[in-house]
């Protein structure tokens, strides 16, 4: 029974687990990131997350692939560094390497989340499969014939920038969009989950707000099905937890944008925050 390591490595969490080749996940392992932090410190954070996973695992890990919050080339370097500006030019694939004795892999983390989605969770079972991730920012990963698709330059997903009205598409669909519709419209700002707790009430405003969000996300969505004509489209991140108050807006919209024979379906994620480990797990296993 072999084991690997798969990792979620994010602004603000570290996150992992051991996981078989059956599938197999044990105990997530949480560490804060401290994205601002010397990289040395950083670097001893994941040896020591690895050496604890390792102890634990069925069988000593044969590798480690980790889902990053960033575009990935195939040498592994972060293309867009921003949420790990101390990284910036450091070698922590090499060193992490050096320092666990494994080799060591670095995946676009919405890659990632979109392999564990197929593997295990809202894209079983599909050919085609798209995997947005909507919270504090957006992301796309894409299983295409059963394969992680990244384009020629590992950046096939990154539509984080696309233009949408006017401005890039991550400000326009993404938990910080909705805080600010609702601001507009009710003259006061309110927190994340405040917010969600007054759609949940009836407020109409906020209900106003997550429409909106719908809107959008049906027009991103309308896009990868006229593009890609996938089986089926899971929706994750924090956002996704008021799936209830978009997901009428975004349908109506993904119909008024596609041909009324589409069959693409529009569903959660289901993964949680298992989706980018096992998705990692899945690549260490599989490529």
């Amino acid at each position: 029974m072999r084991s690997v390591i798969g990792m979620d490595f994010g602004g603000t969490w570290i996150r992992a687990a051991w996981v078989t080749a059956a599938g197999v996940c044990g105990p997530v392992v949480r560490r804060p990131t401290g994205r601002e932090r010397a990289p040395a410190a950083i670097l001893a954070d994941l040896t020591a997350v690895v050496g604890e996973l390792a102890a634990a695992a069925p069988e000593p890990p044969t590798r480690l692939v980790a889902g990053v919050a960033t575009a990935v080339a195939d040498d592994g370097t972060f293309l867009f560094p921003g949420n790990f500006p101390t990284l910036d030019g450091f070698p922590l694939r090499e060193q992490l390497a050096a320092a666990t004795g494994l080799p060591v892999f670095f995946r676009n983390d919405a890659d990632c989340l979109a392999a564990g989605e197929w593997w295990q969770g809202a894209g079983r079972g599909t050919r085609h499969f798209c995997a947005l991730t909507v919270g504090t920012g957006l992301g796309l990963g894409l299983m295409l014939e059963g394969k992680l698709h990244r384009g020629a330059h590992g950046c096939a997903g990154e539509i984080w920038q696309t233009p949408l009205h006017g401005r890039c598409m991550e400000e326009e669909a993404c938990g910080p969009f909705v805080e600010a519709k609702y601001a507009r419209l009710a003259g006061h700002a309110v927190a994340g989950p405040e917010l969600h707790g007054l759609a949940a009430a009836g407020d109409v405003m906020a209900r106003q707000a997550y429409a909106a969000l719908g809107r959008n996300l049906g027009l991103i969505a309308a896009s990868l099905v006229n593009m890609l004509d996938p089986d089926r489209i899971a929706i994750g991140g924090s956002v996704a937890a008021s799936w209830d108050f978009f997901m009428p807006a975004l349908e109506q919209t993904l119909r008024e944008h596609t041909l009324a024979a589409a069959a693409t379906q529009v569903v959660p994620a289901v993964l949680g925050d298992r989706a980018a480990i096992l998705g990692a797990a899945w690549l260490a296993l599989t490529e």
